[in-house]
């Protein structure tokens, strides 16, 4: 139980820390349901499930990028390392996490 909640407890520090908290919550429930209708889709062949979650994984994409985007500023960084985290993320946030970076405040 604690393995699970450490890293979402992680992600929502960073959301936090990057934006709102809300953005967090968000993703974590339209990834569930996600999730559930992918379950329900094996059974059933729907064209309007198979949309639904066509739509939920973009809205998650615009969401992770707008994210990247939003922590990048927060340390004072630019568009070239909102890029590196939207492809890069777990190399990135290492620099992040163990440079020199200085934290500016989230853009509201």
């Amino acid at each position: 139980m604690l393995n699970s909640i450490i890293p979402i407890y992680g992600d929502y520090i960073s959301y936090k820390i990057a934006w709102q908290p809300a953005y967090f919550w968000l993703t974590l429930v339209l990834g569930i349901v996600s999730s559930c209708l992918q379950g329900t889709l094996e059974t059933n062949d729907s064209l309007m499930i198979s949309m639904s979650i066509v739509l939920i994984k973009i809205i998650l994409a615009i969401i992770s990028i707008m994210y990247s985007v939003k922590l990048a500023r927060a340390f004072g960084r630019g568009t070239g390392f909102a890029i590196g985290l939207i492809f890069l993320q777990p190399i990135f946030m290492l620099i992040l996490g163990f440079g020199d970076d200085r934290y500016y405040g989230a853009d509201k």
